[in-house]
């Protein structure tokens, strides 16, 4: 079990230990020892997957939002399915729960911007690699509940959501942002957490 910085990938990090355990191998066997390719990489961790994906639900009306104006605030995609990708030598299941706030706190979302939001980052996770199992979307923050996999680090998926939503929102709805003097849209820091679940084997 390893823990990793925000900036860490798994891949990379798969890589340095390997290399180091062939070159410790090396040194005191024989005949040397040949690690495989392959490998399992897997999130773990005391916070559950199906936790996580109830709380996001649950943030809509524990915020008083009910009704249409609630619906519309929340997204499940139901083209998800875990594991998100498949490779040829080695399988991962890596999700994470990430949190972005507002800058200041300012009400920014609104029932008519949450869906054509939920549309824009469905096409930001297809160019940066990363599956989205929910999204729950409040005036003020955002959550996301996504699958990632170990080439990219988590602080790649919110970089790259940050970034790409702050244009987004500049390009569609800068009256917004103006009435609002939300220009930055979000704060620079944000929260991600790895989340775990039971894997049933064959």
């Amino acid at each position: 079990m390893i823990s990793l910085q925000p900036n860490d990938t798994v891949s990379k990090t798969v890589q340095m230990l390997k290399g180091n355990l062939q070159y410790q191998f090396g040194k005191c066997s024989s005949p040397k020892v040949q690690l495989g390719g392959g490998y399992f990489a897997r999130s773990v961790g005391n916070v559950d997957l199906e936790r996580v994906r109830q709380y996001v639900d649950d943030q809509i009306p524990h915020h008083g939002y009910t009704g249409e104006w609630g619906t519309a605030l929340k997204f499940h995609n139901e083209a998800f399915t875990s594991p998100a990708f498949t490779f040829a030598h080695h399988v991962s299941i890596l999700n994470y729960h990430l949190v972005f706030a507002t800058q200041n706190r300012i009400s920014l979302f609104d029932e008519v911007i949450a869906p054509n939001l939920f549309q824009y980052l469905l096409r930001i996770s297809k160019k940066h690699q990363f599956e989205i199992d929910r999204v729950g979307v409040l005036p003020d923050h955002l959550h996301l509940v996504v699958e990632g996999i170990p080439g990219m680090s988590v602080a790649d998926y919110a970089l790259a959501i940050m970034n790409n939503t702050r244009h987004w929102m500049t390009q569609k709805y800068s009256g917004v942002l103006k009435e609002m003097n939300g220009w930055d849209v979000w704060r620079p820091s944000y929260y991600a957490g790895q989340l775990a679940s039971f894997l049933k084997l064959p």
